[in-house]
């Protein structure tokens, strides 16, 4: 009996000091015409899929759709004006996961690639090095050969993006 008092008295007290609050405080501000612009500017790009900035924060790798497939696309912070698409797979098939920036100057992404064996759809991954322009595309996943003991589904993975060197990461195979 002494318990159910308790809980009486503490719900009374809680209403009492709800109703002490003042409702304005529940109130929101109106948006200034400035918040209102950059919430559509932020809005735009929609269908961004990943997205990553370089580490010297001038620009942004933007992974979106485009068609039945995906591309990516840099943004420079600095110069402006519209983000330019370095690479693009026009297949549903293949899946841009993300990229990251292991230099100001170049991205590693990882596609995932989806196929049918026997009516089982089966999935693996790949690692992928590219220049901020575009160019100098590499595989970084090591090739399979007869002698590998399985398939590598993965593709990799980078455990430290600061290598030895600038520019070089640490990978699992």
């Amino acid at each position: 009996m002494g318990a159910i008092v308790k809980d009486r008295c503490a719900l009374g007290l809680c209403v009492v000091l709800i109703a002490m609050v003042p409702l304005t405080s529940f109130a929101q501000a109106v948006p200034s015409p400035d918040a209102l612009a950059q919430a559509g500017r932020f809005g735009a790009r929609e269908a961004i899929e990943a997205i990553s900035m370089s580490p010297d924060g001038e620009r942004l790798a933007l992974v979106e759709p485009d068609g039945n497939g995906q591309k990516i696309v840099i943004a420079d912070l600095q110069a402006g004006g519209e983000p330019r698409t370095i690479l693009a797979s026009s297949r549903a098939s293949e899946r841009i996961a993300g990229c990251r920036w292991p230099t100001t100057a170049r991205l590693f992404c990882r596609l995932m690639i989806y196929s049918e064996d026997s009516g089982t759809l089966i999935a693996y991954g790949r690692m992928i090095a590219v220049d901020a322009d575009g160019h100098n595309l590499a595989v970084v996943t090591p090739k399979m050969s007869k002698e590998s003991l399985s398939f590598d589904w993965n593709g990799g993975g980078v455990i430290d993006w600061n290598g030895a060197h600038p520019g070089q990461v640490l990978m699992t195979r």
